[in-house]
């Protein structure tokens, strides 16, 4: 030290000033004087820590600096993301609300196909009422035919029948001519037989006449039914005709309500997807939801301690110093597997020494268990007190159950109502 109040001013064990300062204005004025009495007085005056802080507070400003740009870096990244996800989110809403008037749509479609297939069926079920209906018209038809035809046969014979009565009349005729002739000569004993023979060759002669008359009318009557027959003729065909359009038009009908089923049927796997999808949607949101609960109350959960998820300051500093290190080029093959990849892991907590790694799900199954545990056991790897936890609020069985205790992973189920022994035992570490 400086020995400022006896003999002089002595500076590295000499004397520097002869005189006795009174006071530190005497001093200052000297300082003044000797500029380079100062830097030899400050290294006296102070020690060596004290000497070597202005440089230690130049390189911490330095280090602060560099520290503000990574930050600045950070949130300006960060701010892009939430950018990002809310742009993403917004196209979300508007893919959902899409869906839901498609849905909506085809909703409707479906209710007039519906209709229209009712409609269909309803024709359908007439139509074949009509053809029935025609059918037993035609056999009715078929069978006056064949009344008719019948008549006609018999009238053929009877026909035949007066013919060959006129024949053997005419035969007759002749005999009685022949008669006649040899009986000339007793034409005065025969007169009055012969008067009588001529009046019965009158009536004869009117009932054949009667006869060739009612032929007539049989054969006019035979033309008519020939002509009704044709007509009828042509009106069967035309009725064919008309059965094999409506068949044709039911054949087309049936082969467009086989499409109409078609389409229904593939608008049903659509709604069938698309419900899927909806229910599959919501169970994720609501797991993501429920994951998002339980990192915002970590801290009271776990009753203190520290961490985040993978992306948190604390967890990615803890990465660099423990992961890192044992990351080695040669070793590298492409993205690790998330499975036992800790940095995909919903929540990693610290107390003490001890590292939870947790896995979140509202129903927890065989896959979260497996997770848990593998991450854990990376982080051990690298000399970690790490151990699985899984958080939800069912076991999806107890062979689920089984599992974690078989792989040593502890867990919060919240139908159970109690923690596993070993996460008490952690919740019970000093914050």
């Amino acid at each position: 030290m400086h020995d400022l109040w006896g003999n002089g001013i002595f500076i590295a064990g000499e004397q520097v000033l002869p005189f006795t300062i009174e006071d530190l204005e005497d001093l200052l004025r000297l300082l003044d004087q000797h500029p380079d009495w100062k830097e030899a007085l400050v290294r006296r005056l102070l020690s060596p820590d004290l000497l070597a802080a202005p440089t230690q507070i130049q390189e911490s400003w330095k280090q602060i600096q560099a520290l503000r740009a990574v930050v600045e870096e950070f949130f300006r990244r960060s701010q892009g993301e939430i950018n990002a996800l809310r742009e993403m989110q917004g196209t979300l809403a508007e893919t959902v609300s899409l869906l839901v008037q498609r849905f909506e749509n085809l909703v409707h479609q479906l209710m007039g196909l519906t209709e229209s297939h009712q409609r269909l069926l309803d024709f359908q079920e007439r139509l074949a009422q009509s053809v029935d209906a025609l059918a037993q018209s035609h056999e009715q038809l078929v069978q006056r035919v064949d009344a008719l035809a019948e008549s006609h046969e018999r009238l053929v014979q009877r026909v035949d029948a007066l013919a060959e009565s006129h024949e053997r009349l005419a035969q007759r005729v002749d005999a009685l001519a022949e008669s006649h002739e040899r009986l000339v000569q007793r034409v005065d004993a025969l007169a009055e037989s012969h008067e009588r023979l001529a009046q019965r060759v009158d009536a004869l002669a009117e009932s054949h006449e009667r006869l060739v008359q009612r032929v007539d009318a049989l054969a006019k009557s035979h033309e008519e039914l020939a002509k009704s027959q044709e007509a009828l003729t042509r009106s069967h065909e035309s009725l064919v005709a008309r059965v094999d359009s409506l068949i044709q038009t039911v054949q087309e009908l049936s082969e467009q309500i086989r499409r109409v089923e078609q389409d229904l049927s593939r608008l049903t796997d659509e709604l069938s997807r698309l419900t899927t999808w909806q229910g599959g949607e919501a169970a994720r949101r609501e797991g993501e939801r429920y994951e998002r609960d339980i990192v915002r109350s970590a801290v009271r959960l776990f009753r203190g301690g520290q961490g985040g998820p993978a992306d948190h300051p604390v967890i990615q500093d803890l990465f660099r110093r423990y992961l890192a290190p044992h990351i080695k080029p040669e070793d590298w093959d492409g993205f690790p597997d998330p499975k036992s990849d800790p940095s995909y892991a919903d929540l990693i907590w610290m107390k003490g020494d001890k590292v939870a790694v947790v896995e979140v799900s509202i129903t927890v199954d065989e896959n979260d268990v497996q997770r848990a545990a593998e991450r854990a056991q990376t982080l051990r790897s690298v000399g970690l007190d790490a151990f699985g936890v899984v958080i939800g609020k069912y076991w999806e069985g107890l062979a689920v159950r089984q599992e974690a205790k078989f792989r040593r992973v502890e867990w919060w189920i919240q139908s159970e109502g109690r923690p596993s022994d070993g996460l008490i035992a952690f919740l019970a570490l000093p914050p």
